[in-house]
């Protein structure tokens, strides 16, 4: 009803334009048609306005169209099964393009000629890259052990074999160092950072009988050129040799450039937020089971919360790292991480156990087959007892259970072991050499090299290798290896 004087309104029209219908067109059509919208190559794709293939050429299975009168009991995924799946659906275009993929995972995976065992050991074949030039068990000192092997096999082998890892990976962040209060961090990399500083390999440095006003067991290093003073000790030295060393300037450190800088920012900082999330769920079931629980909380989550709890605030090497990195915040040191990425080097050592595991097989004459030598499977002729038997035995070898050695100590243990006796040592030996070519890079007058153990050895013997390559005594190769205009960069052996 309208008030006295009011004009009745128009009324608007909302149609839509008048668009013809046209077959298989999902505005004019009764309900979408896949094949005539998305798959067409004639026509423009619907989401990207090109001709480019989409999510829904790639994987044409998962846009099945639901709407259609079928049983839906039938997917399209089943034409490969007998019976009345296929029947209805060998001529609708789904079965091609499954079979297609069924052909396809066959050709792409490994072994594809579907060759027997025997066939394979006889051929000397497993599953690798057509690109790859250097076939490791077509080469003659494959099961070689690493003394035994030449060296340019050993090179060979230990070699990189991606042209190694983006630059970037090895270094902090740009401006971190700075938002968490270091004058600055840098990496092996950043020392490192021309062609004329990366292949200087004179190392000028002397012993000096300087003293130091340390307890702790010290070396002092002078640079003949250029007067720089070296103070090489323990990292766990560090937090006295920062305290009572005048004229500091740098201090670096045997770590890598994977030293999360927020993990030691402060005491209360985490090892990591996945654990510190770990943590809180258990803390929260184990009040919740004490509080209101029957039986109260049980004993094995309370140990399982206090072990997360020390494992992501209170192990001694977090805290100690983070006393270190406080102290170089507090007297604006410049801090180097020298040591070789960590990811890195354990990749290395996965590429190279191959070798090493050969190596114990050949011992125990063996066969690795193919890409199964990696993980320890290993052919015996006549006697699948023996070989199984076999077999124990060289994964108690290889996880140091039944060869279980201790860390070499000294440098007379050193030279009497011949240490690198594997291809796993050889990549532990080699962090020392990354080392000692960082700290003998940097620009510093004064600083402090903290060392700390490797795998093998303990960090008292690595402060004495250490020097040792500092002062000339065992020969130090250039280690890193730039590519593509210093966007990726590796470890190499030359």
């Amino acid at each position: 009803m309208l008030r006295s004087g009011a004009t009745p309104a128009k009324r608007v029209s909302h149609a839509l334009p008048y668009v013809p219908k046209r077959l298989g067109s999902s505005i004019g059509g009764s309900r979408s048609n896949y094949y005539n919208e998305y798959w067409d190559r004639g026509k423009k794709a619907q989401w990207d306005g090109g001709e480019d293939i989409t999510d829904k050429d790639r994987y044409r299975e998962m846009y099945f169209d639901w709407a259609m009168d079928t049983n839906r009991a039938i997917h399209p995924v089943r034409f490969g099964s007998v019976g009345h799946g296929r029947k209805e659906y060998r001529n609708q275009g789904w079965g091609e393009q499954l079979e297609f993929n069924r052909i396809m995972r066959s050709i792409c995976q490994g072994n594809y000629l579907n060759l027997t065992e025997e066939q394979m050991r006889a051929g000397h074949l497993g599953y690798m890259s057509e690109d790859d030039e250097f076939l490791t068990r077509e080469e003659d000192e494959f099961g070689e052990t690493f003394a035994d092997a030449s060296v340019l096999y050993r090179n060979e082998i230990l070699a990189d074999q991606c042209e190694g890892r983006p630059t970037y990976e090895w270094q902090v962040p740009a401006g971190a160092d700075r938002y968490y209060g270091y004058k600055s961090v840098s990496s092996a990399v950043d020392i490192n950072y021309t062609d004329a500083i990366n292949e200087n390999d004179v190392y000028d440095w002397e012993p000096s009988i300087e003293h130091v006003p340390m307890t702790a067991p010290h070396i002092v290093l002078v640079n003949r050129s250029t007067d720089a003073k070296l103070i090489l000790c323990s990292i766990n030295d560090i937090p006295e040799a920062l305290d009572k060393v005048p004229e500091l300037d740098t201090c670096a450190l045997m770590l890598g450039a994977d030293t999360i800088l927020p993990a030691h920012d402060s005491f209360l900082s985490a090892t990591n937020r996945m654990e510190t999330d770990t943590f809180q769920i258990l803390a929260g079931w184990s009040a919740y089971m004490h509080f209101f629980a029957t039986f109260g909380c049980p004993y094995w989550l309370g140990a399982a919360t206090a072990f997360q709890f020390y494992q992501n605030w209170l192990t001694p090497i977090h805290i100690l790292n983070k006393r270190i990195l406080r102290k170089c915040r507090e007297k604006e040191l410049h801090v180097v991480l020298g040591d070789w990425l960590t990811p890195d080097w354990v990749e290395r050592e996965f590429h190279v156990s191959d070798n090493d595991i050969a190596a114990i097989a050949q011992r125990y004459n063996m066969f690795g087959i193919g890409n199964h030598s990696a993980h320890g499977m290993y052919i015996v002729e006549g006697n699948m007892l023996k070989a199984q038997w076999y077999k124990t035995l060289i994964d108690l070898e290889l996880r140091g259970i039944t060869n279980r050695k201790k860390k070499l100590k000294t440098l007379e243990n050193f030279e009497a072991n011949e240490y690198p006796q594997t291809y796993a040592q050889a990549v532990q030996d080699k962090r020392l050499d990354v080392f000692a070519h960082t700290v003998n890079n940097m620009e510093t007058n004064c600083a402090v090299v903290g060392v700390r153990h490797t795998t093998d050895i303990t960090k008292e013997l690595a402060l004495k290798l250490v020097q040792k390559r500092l002062i000339g005594d065992i020969p130090v190769s250039v280690p890193l290896q730039y590519y593509e205009e210093h966007e990726r960069v590796a470890v190499v052996w030359q």
